[in-house]
């Protein structure tokens, strides 16, 4: 499974719908997807916090599961890849 939430602007429209997605979006993950996702969603809440108001940021963040091999085998193998990003922007232009 993979998942990715990129937003750009305010801090504050953006702390919004991040909320919004991270609450209602990703319903099709389960286990440690689900985790990592509700993992962003707090690391992206926390950080948003610190910026100054009205600062122009983008967040980047996501996931994606891999799984090869036969289980049946014994030689399942599981990876995560994880992301977050969080970056101010200077110079934006309203």
């Amino acid at each position: 499974m993979s998942w990715s939430l990129k937003l750009l602007g305010k801090k504050e429209v953006v702390a919004v719908e991040a909320a919004k997605r991270f609450a209602t979006g990703f319903t099709y993950l389960s286990g440690v997807e689900a985790e990592l996702k509700d993992a962003a969603a707090s690391t992206v809440e926390k950080a948003l916090s610190g910026f100054t108001g009205g600062q122009a940021v983008e967040v980047d963040c996501g996931g994606s599961a891999n799984r090869s091999g036969d289980e049946k085998a014994g030689n399942l193998v599981s990876s995560q890849h994880f992301w977050t990003k969080i970056t101010p922007l200077w110079g934006f232009i309203e």
